[in-house]
Formats: structure tokens, sequence, C-alpha cells
């Protein structure tokens, strides 16, 4: 039963924020990298690749994701580019890496 509806979930998946890389997707698409490595299903693979490819443009550009928001939440997503590119090798996946790692590094942080 449980397998059913993980096939139905996937196969009907809209994206939480359907023009825009989102804290939410990125969740899932740790789910799924958890269930492709604890599996070998290469649907789940299949799955986040093609995410992926959707929402990252040839330059490494997250469709969406906007670094002047300062939301360490829409990062969630780019916690799956490094297996991603060690999948498949595609430089836009190595060029997003490289972006995020930028952002994270200027985002402003609070003094306790």
């Amino acid at each position: 039963m449980i397998e059913e509806f993980i096939e139905q979930y996937y196969n009907d998946f809209i994206p939480y924020k359907t023009k825009s890389w989102c804290y939410e997707d990125g969740i899932l698409l740790k789910a799924t990298l958890d269930l492709y490595l604890s599996t070998k299903n290469e649907k789940y693979k299949d799955f986040i690749i093609s995410y992926l490819d959707k929402f990252i443009d040839d330059n490494g550009k997250a469709l969406g994701y906007k670094r002047e928001n300062y939301s360490t939440d829409d990062v969630e997503p780019a916690t799956v580019l490094p297996w991603a590119y060690e999948e498949t090798h595609k430089e836009k996946f190595k060029k997003a890496i490289e972006i995020f790692k930028t952002h994270l590094e200027r985002q402003p942080r609070t003094r306790c």
C-alpha cells in the first residue's frame, strides 16, 4: 500500500511553488535521495535529476532564487546538488554549488 502511495505522489508531483526554488521542495528532494540510497530504485534518482534540470539553468542559477532575500530556507534544495553533480557531472550543477556556497559565505550573521 505504501509503495502505491509513493508511486502516485511522484507521478502527480507539482512543485510547491511552481516557478520558484523553495524549502518545501528541498525537503522532498532530500527524502527522495534517502529513498534512492536505500532502495537504489532509479525512479527516485530520475526524479531528483529531473527536478534539478527544470529549476537550474545552464549558468547554475536556480529559478526564483534571490540571494538578496537572505533566506537560508531557500538554500535547502541545494543540499542534494553535490550528490547530483557526482552522479551526472553536469556543469550546471557544479556552477550552482559554487553560487550557493558563495551566497552562504556572504550570508549576514547575527551576533550572540
